[in-house]
């Protein structure tokens, strides 16, 4: 009987050491899920978001380490663990000059063993066009451990006790560590650890950035029977960046074949925002401005030719000016196109590009009412003439 109650008394003591490790700062009531919350920020470009509105982040099952003896088992298939799965933020909202959501995963730990349970947190690169995804891997250790009474004796039940956020590297080693000393401490992010929780939540921060682009593009086309197809027309553009501010921009041409020419009509390779350039164009012939910010803003005005009619078309307008000019007889008027990359809306995640065309047409019509209105004169004339030459034959006769 002695040697039965040393063994009790053996086997109590080491129970008692071993969850002491796990006994430090114990919550007063049980603790029985750890909650990831996700907290998501999209920065736009030049204040432009793409049209995707979903992000998607994949929790997954990694190991659990075993309080008793220090065991680490590969728990990938969650045979220990409670399954991660894909957490998914949307509905953003507009929150300054960026976008903001969150979302949250709720692990559940009843019943399971005391131990370390260590997953991995990352988000899911959907490929969206102009979206930079946030690659940090994240460690999520959630700490288990037994809950005892006053006495420090367990009562059965076992209750989370901490969760730890790790990026890049997991430090495992110290995971059964740091329930032995300060887990209220503040970790700075240079270790590694970006945040100690006891209260069963944990938020690990995303940061996206949207960056796109888009084109200005215009071909000028010449129509009417009296046009003259190698005429040179004039356009100045001015580009205005807006937040994006100044830049300089490349300039592509091509001629009325469809194959690209640089230094078409001697114009400028380059155009700078915030400066007046002049491009010249013939029939046909077409020029790109590209890669401009999602800010930017444009004026395209063509010197109008004095014998031309105008229209152009952009964002799928239409403008004339003037409304009527038929021939030599009418005044041409400077045509000018404006607008926002910003306001083209999306396609496929991508801005669209500014498509521009300007149209003039020079028309000639023949004076045929005069023929009408001088003919009978002219009839009158030719039947004079014939008598005129009857009655002199006929003298000449005689």
């Amino acid at each position: 009987m002695k040697i039965k109650k040393f063994f009790t008394l053996v086997l109590l003591v080491a129970v008692v050491t071993v969850n002491s490790i796990f006994a430090v700062n114990i919550p007063e009531t049980i603790q029985t899920t750890a909650t990831i919350d996700i907290n998501k920020v999209l920065t736009p470009s030049d204040g432009v978001y793409p049209d995707v509105d979903s992000f998607e982040f994949t929790l997954t099952p990694v190991s659990y380490t075993l309080a008793e003896d220090g065991n680490i088992v590969d728990d990938s298939t969650a045979t220990y663990m409670p399954a991660g799965g894909t957490i998914t933020v949307d509905n953003l909202v507009e929150v300054g000059d960026q976008k903001e959501g969150s979302a949250q995963k709720v692990l559940d730990f009843s019943g399971k063993k005391i131990g370390v349970y260590t997953y991995t947190l990352q988000e899911v690169n959907k490929g969206v066009t102009g979206v930079t995804y946030d690659d940090t891997l994240y460690y999520v250790n959630v700490y288990v451990i037994n809950q005892v009474d006053e006495n420090n004796i367990p009562t059965g039940e076992t209750t989370v006790s901490n969760i730890t956020a790790w990026r890049g590297t997991n430090m495992s080693d110290e995971a059964l560590k740091a329930l032995q000393q300060d887990t209220n401490a503040i970790v700075t992010e240079g270790d590694g650890k970006i945040g100690m929780s006891t209260n069963g939540t944990i938020s690990y921060p995303f940061e996206n950035s949207y960056e796109t682009s888009a084109e200005i593009s215009l071909t000028k086309i010449v129509k009417g029977n009296y046009a003259n197809t190698n005429q040179l027309f004039a356009f100045s553009v001015e580009l205005d960046g807006g937040v994006a501010g100044d830049g300089t921009y490349d300039i592509v041409y091509t001629n009325a074949e469809g194959t690209e020419t640089v230094g078409l009509n001697g114009n400028p390779a380059t155009i700078t925002t915030g400066e007046a350039t002049t491009i010249n164009l013939k029939h046909g012939e077409n020029f790109v401005i590209k890669e401009l910010p999602a800010s930017t803003s444009y004026t395209i005005t063509e010197n109008q030719d004095a014998t031309y009619s105008a229209i152009y078309t952009a964002d799928g307008e239409e403008a004339v000016v003037p409304s009527t000019a038929t021939g030599e007889a009418s005044l041409g008027q400077n045509l000018t196109a404006t607008g926002k990359l910003s306001d083209n809306g999306m396609n496929n995640g991508v801005l669209s590009n500014e498509i521009i065309e300007f149209v003039n047409t020079k028309e000639y019509t023949a004076p045929t009412g005069i023929i009408l209105n001088v003919l009978p004169f002219v009839c009158g004339i030719v039947v004079i003439g014939a008598i005129y030459m009857v009655v002199t034959n006929k003298k000449q006769e005689e």
